[in-house]
């Protein structure tokens, strides 16, 4: 299956004219968003506007935070048009939390099926203006309408995330979205291959490029809490419910029997009943935090013990970055570049070799230090939005030419 990267690896850089884009993405593109969507979609925000330009509709704000990060882009020369149809945080989180009591196993989310506001400001910016290629960004603003005579852009962030429990519906309704563009972009191999197994006849569409991260400044080592473990996840993001559960349950009573002054931190918002009665003396639910640096700059070993679920884990990244000795699953390592076996983490599927694995952080300072000091380089070297604009250019260059 074509990958974007190959145009790299081959040792080739694209060199794509400035075009002009639409970009319609299903969240505020925020770098200082608590969701990995909207910090993704702010990366990716700044590559391409730093290359072409893009003109982005987007939901109306709701708060400081987010018309601070539109007029960021704004002060970049990104023109922004905003939808009047913006439900608020706390009636989502509500409606998540009935739905996850009534169907504990269903959908998170639906895709959108395109509301009228919304599509209105979509027809209005792309008939006051010529453009040549729209790149959407996640399947639920995939499903409004768009010109059949501009070359499209999907950017699928997790292949699958709508199945209901162990049904395969998802299969039929997400192609229905996805035939219309021209390219389907993903950020794991894995993603590629289960989309390609459910459309077949849109394999050939299909382009990997896994995303980047602004690097942030190095952690302070004086900072680390020796004993401290720390899980980073939204939970309005099943897998991350799975993962928390299975940590507290299973693997960190089997640190602990070893390691009796380990203490867990689980960071993230929307937590559901069954995340914050896992707290206990020395775990810490947190909820919802203003910024989750402080308690990864805090962990001796970062965990995410992610089972199930597709799509790069943006909190894997983010832990790399600031060179932390990071712990996941096989699964939680999809979309970083290279070999699994020589990523700079600890990588196990079981847990007993998951508590293995943080047992010998947290008893090797110096070890898990030089972990970490890999890791941000190998961020640096190959997770930079650079990097992952390069690898968005060629896709464009095949859909616009040079």
């Amino acid at each position: 299956m074509p990958l974007a990267d190959a145009f790299l690896e081959a040792g080739n850089q694209p060199s794509v004219r400035p075009v002009k884009i639409l970009m319609v993405t299903g969240a505020i593109p925020d770098v200082h968003a608590n969701t990995g969507a909207s910090i993704v979609m702010a990366g990716q925000v700044g590559a391409v506007s730093a290359r072409h330009r893009v003109t982005l509709v987007t939901f109306a704000p709701e708060n400081s935070a987010q018309i601070a990060a539109l007029e960021h882009w704004r002060s970049r020369g990104v023109t922004v048009h905003t939808t009047t149809t913006r439900i608020p945080a706390p009636v989502v989180r509500a409606k998540r939390r009935i739905e996850r009591a009534l169907k504990p196993r269903g959908p998170q989310l639906e895709p959108t099926t395109g509301d009228a506001p919304t599509q209105a400001v979509i027809d209005g910016v792309l008939a006051s203006n010529d453009f040549d290629l729209i790149q959407v960004e996640s399947i639920g603003v995939g499903s409004f309408r768009y010109p059949a005579s501009i070359p499209k852009v999907l950017t699928e962030h997790e292949v699958g995330r709508f199945a209901s429990g162990v049904s395969d519906e998802w299969r039929v309704r997400q192609p229905t979205i996805w035939e219309p563009f021209d390219r389907i972009q993903v950020f794991t191999a894995r993603d590629a291959a289960t989309l390609a197994s459910a459309a077949p006849a849109l394999a050939a569409r299909v382009r990997v490029n896994p995303f980047g991260i602004d690097l942030p400044a190095a952690s302070d080592p004086q900072r680390v809490e020796p004993d401290s473990v720390v899980f980073v996840g939204s939970f309005n993001h099943r897998p991350n419910v799975d993962a928390a559960v299975w940590l507290v349950r299973e693997i960190l009573p089997l640190v602990a029997a070893r390691y009796p002054g380990v203490r867990l931190s689980v960071v993230g918002e929307d937590p559901p009943d069954l995340v914050t009665r896992l707290s206990q003396h020395n775990v810490v639910v947190t909820g919802r935090v203003p910024d989750v640096t402080p308690y990864l700059e805090s962990a001796a070993v970062v965990v995410a013990p992610v089972r199930i679920g597709g799509g790069m884990r943006q909190k894997v990244l983010h832990a790399l970055a600031l060179g932390k000795a990071v712990v996941t699953t096989s699964l939680g390592t999809e979309g970083l570049v290279g070999e699994a076996s020589e990523l700079p983490l600890g990588r196990a599927d079981a847990a007993e070799h998951t508590a293995d694995h943080i047992l010998r952080l947290l008893g090797h300072p110096e070890e898990r230090r030089a972990l970490g000091l890999r890791a941000r380089d190998f961020v640096a070297q190959h997770h930079s939005w650079t990097a992952y604009g390069d690898r968005l250019d060629a896709i464009y260059q095949e859909l616009v030419g040079s």
